[in-house]
């Protein structure tokens, strides 16, 4: 109880050095109006209060806030984009997407490490600098060649022309080292059967698809998707090699298929905005912006 007399006296003092600074900011746009209505009897409380209640103030007074607030609120209907209710759904609208995003991030992180923990506590794995500074340029390099495929796409550049650009490279820069560690035996039928597959299927196709995908959705999505791919190992090894994953890869393997499905679920559709924010499909109109739980597509 002893704390409200001074806040309370605070606030009013607030309020009315508040008051007086919008009565001293608007008063000469007051005059200005009163001159070209051709009033000139009118006193000092009159242009006081016409200050204060002016259409558009210089500095509203704190009755102007709360009126235009209550207007904005409770009588302009929540689907109009002038209330700030729909602003606030969309900005709710907005983070809870992040928040989902960052979740399935997290998830897909969590998934790999599990995959990752059998063989990082196995007999004879050790851990060196040089190993963990190869895997840090690796990532590095990953997100160079996802980023650098999401600007070629949205520059309309053919998901076949980045790849096979990106194939010649990797065999200029492969191919010698290759014939250097190969012996002449190697060079058989079916070893070119193998990698004409790996090349056609596993690498030209995939690759394209994976391009051509970076046209449709962000790079964040593109690489949590991408941890999918791990997944994929245990299941060949399954099918082909009969060889029964650990309950550790499992685990991870859905772990890392929950975090894709809510990419799948909440922004596989999703494009990226040229200008973030907002779109503009006629003069002056905003696009519409899609619901949570319905596909986004184009831009917000």
């Amino acid at each position: 109880m002893k704390s409200i007399i001074p806040l309370s006296t605070v606030l009013l003092a607030l309020f009315a050095i508040w008051y007086v600074a919008a009565a001293l900011m608007n008063a000469p746009l007051q005059r200005d109006l009163f001159a070209n209505a051709g009033r000139a009897d009118y006193s000092t409380s009159d242009l006081a209060i016409a200050s204060l209640n002016m259409e558009r103030p210089k500095l509203p007074a704190p009755h102007q806030i709360a009126a235009e607030l209550y207007k904005l609120t409770i009588d302009t209907a929540p689907t109009s984009k002038r209330s700030l209710v729909y602003h606030a759904a969309i900005t709710l609208e907005e983070t809870l997407i992040g928040f989902l995003f960052g979740a399935a991030l997290g998830v897909g992180l969590a998934g790999m490490a599990l995959i990752l923990v059998p063989g990082l506590t196995g007999e004879g794995v050790k851990l060196t600098a040089s190993g963990l500074l190869f895997a840090l340029v690796a990532g590095l390099m990953y997100t160079v060649y996802l980023i650098g495929g999401k600007q070629l796409r949205r520059r309309d550049v053919h998901a076949t022309t980045i790849v096979f650009a990106m194939s010649v490279l990797a065999a200029v820069i492969l191919l010698p080292i290759g014939l250097a560690q190969a012996s002449a035996s190697q060079f058989t039928a079916r070893n070119f059967a193998i990698a004409a597959f790996l090349g056609v299927v596993c690498t030209a196709l995939t690759f394209s698809l994976v391009m051509d995908g970076m046209h449709y959705i962000k790079v964040q999505h593109a690489a949590i998707m991408g941890y999918i791919e791990p997944v994929s190992a245990p299941l060949y090894a399954l099918v082909i090699l009969s060889q029964v994953p650990s309950w550790w890869t499992i685990a991870g393997g859905a772990l890392i298929i929950g975090a894709g499905v809510i990419v799948v679920r909440y922004g596989a559709a999703e494009a990226e905005a040229e200008l973030p924010g907002f779109a503009l499909t006629g003069p002056g109109a905003e696009a519409p912006r899609a619901s949570l739980g319905a596909p986004r597509r184009g831009v917000d």
